[in-house]
């Protein structure tokens, strides 16, 4: 999977987490573990269940993904750092035809992935947010769950 469906996946996730909306399963394969053997009050240490039987979140593949997440995230400020360490000049490409135009392109194409690289180091970093924020919802959700329906945590 490429960095940018992974990106795509979690803008879901996170759109998931701040509307409510559904995910679609294949989005939801990718951050939980569905298991028909379980019932929706029965729940194995460090899962937390959903209203929908057999359906069950890791809080804790939440978490390890979004140390995976910043990871990138912190390659992608690096990689950005490197492109604009590169310094090019109109006699870079000598006698070429358009030597000028090849310049003015290059210039403007470096500029524009910087941006893109910036833009998406920033939305991964929102996106360990997220994960970070879900996962700790999950938790909490379930040892209230627990209190009220199963005795103290």
């Amino acid at each position: 999977m490429t960095l940018l469906s992974q990106c795509a996946i979690f803008i879901a996730v996170l759109t998931y987490h701040h509307t409510g909306s559904l995910l679609s399963r294949r989005q939801k394969g990718l951050m939980v573990r569905v298991s028909t053997a379980v019932t929706p009050n029965a729940t194995t240490k460090g899962e937390a269940a959903m209203a929908d039987p057999g359906f069950k979140v890791q809080p804790a593949a939440l978490t390890t993904y979004g140390h995976v997440t910043q990871t990138q995230s912190e390659h992608l400020s690096t990689i950005r750092w490197k492109l604009a360490s590169i310094t090019l000049k109109s006699s870079d490409f000598g006698h070429l035809p358009n030597a000028q135009h090849l310049f003015d392109e290059y210039h403007l194409h470096a500029t524009a992935e910087q941006q893109n690289l910036s833009d998406l180091a920033d939305i991964l970093s929102d996106v360990v947010t997220g994960l970070g924020h879900t996962a700790h919802t999950y938790v909490n959700s379930e040892k209230d769950v627990t209190t009220v329906y199963g005795g103290a945590t």
